[in-house]
């Protein structure tokens, strides 16, 4: 086994293997292995005894391991179909090549050395001698051939990829195109879908529209053919007080004199008008008692009425109206009517002259005599923006005031 491993050189010394062949005639055997039992197995059938003397005799070793750039660079001469194998040269001539060894050690020996005889006999007769430089311009013709050879072949195995990879990208494009369009069906489907839902939830709206028209309108039909009593007006009528006290504010229209007198709420209107002849106005003059809110004017069917009837209680406000003409509501006699028309006529000319006196004077202040100069003890409730007669004294001091809501200041 040790002669054996010292009869193959290693890759790194290609070159030194190739010339030593050269020079001693003899053939190069490349052996090429992969690390693996085939390999150890390959290696130990070349150990026999008739095996190395033929190797010894005929052979220069080359041992190549898969995966080395010379490997490489041998594949690109000599294409290598399995491992391990055994590839026999002489003067660049490839004699034989053996994948597997099924002979035993004298076979295997006599098939090393069968190819070997003739070659060697037709480099020794002298007819055959080819000179060194010829034998190299021939190895070098024939690497060139084998290098021509698998370029070819390398360009053909890449034409073959390029027409693999174009049918893949037009399978690819294929496929693409089928996926876009399976896509676009799809949405197609779904907006023909949404668009049958829209007019189907469309014609539902319009069936609910049409169905609550017609229901609105037999309710109107059943609401005008059944005959309803029409809506009573509400009552603007007050309810009656529960109270026993009718408390007045009465106020005269000439002056805006303010009388408060308190009265029965069961006591009638006339009553109140008694009241207002003997302490308000007690010369006889004809008047009015009107109710300021609401505004009403009580005539002489309504003195028979109760203040709690006339709905005045438990307040309320009275004014009372001396009318200007006979269109009083209650009936007036002759001497009233005179005697207001004199008070009148008396007042008008007093205010007439005290104006024109303060006109001429530029100084004077306007005196104006009251028409009711004399109060009555029993109109303690009088409440006038007038000074009375009592403050006359201090009527140099202080101007006489009116008061706006007065009808003898129009």
């Amino acid at each position: 086994m040790s002669d054996t491993i010292k009869f193959w050189i290693k890759a790194e010394h290609a070159k030194q293997a190739i010339e030593r062949a050269r020079a001693s005639r003899k053939a190069l055997m490349v052996f090429v292995e992969e690390k693996g039992f085939a390999s150890k197995e390959f290696e130990t059938a070349l150990c026999g005894e008739k095996v190395k003397e033929a190797l010894d005799l005929h052979y220069v070793g080359l041992r190549l391991l898969k995966g080395t750039s010379i490997l490489e660079q041998f594949e690109q001469l000599v294409p290598v179909s399995c491992y391990p194998s055994l590839f026999s040269f002489y003067d660049g001539e490839l004699l034989h090549e053996i994948n597997y060894i099924n002979e035993d050690d004298e076979q295997l020996a006599a098939k090393l050395t069968q190819h070997l005889v003739p070659k060697e006999q037709e480099c020794i007769s002298p007819s055959s001698e080819m000179t060194l430089q010829e034998k190299k311009a021939m190895l070098m013709a024939r690497l060139e051939e084998k290098r021509k050879a698998k370029e070819e072949e390398k360009k053909a195995e890449q034409k073959l990829q390029e027409a693999n990879r174009r049918a893949q990208g037009r399978e690819l494009t294929n496929a693409k195109l089928a996926q876009q369009q399976k896509e676009s069906q799809n949405i197609a489907a779904a907006l023909a879908k949404e668009k049958k839902e829209a007019k189907e939830h469309q014609l539902r709206v319009r069936e609910e529209i049409a169905r609550d028209k017609a229901e609105r309108l037999a309710r109107k039909q059943a609401k005008e053919s059944t005959p309803t009593n029409p809506p009573q007006p509400a009552s603007l009528t007050p309810p009656m007080s529960d109270a026993t006290k009718c408390r007045l504010n009465m106020r005269l229209s000439l002056d805006g004199s303010s009388y408060r007198e308190e009265f029965g709420a069961d006591e009638p209107l006339s009553a109140v008008r008694q009241y207002v002849a003997q302490n308000v106005l007690p010369s006889g003059e004809a008047f009015d008692l009107i109710q300021t809110l609401p505004r009403r004017k009580f005539t002489a069917a309504d003195e028979l009425q109760s203040l709690r009837e006339l709905h005045l209680c438990p307040s309320n406000t009275l004014m009372i109206q001396i009318p200007m003409n006979s269109g009083s509501s209650y009936p007036i006699s002759g001497a009233g009517v005179t005697d207001t028309l004199s008070s009148w006529v008396d007042w008008s000319t007093s205010t007439f002259n005290s104006f024109v006196s303060y006109v001429n004077s530029g100084n004077a202040e306007p005196q104006t005599s009251s028409t009711n100069s004399s109060t009555s003890a029993s109109a303690r409730n009088r409440i006038t923006t007038l000074s009375d007669t009592s403050d006359r004294s201090d009527s140099n001091s202080k101007p006489m005031a009116y008061n706006g809501n007065s009808t003898n200041q129009q």
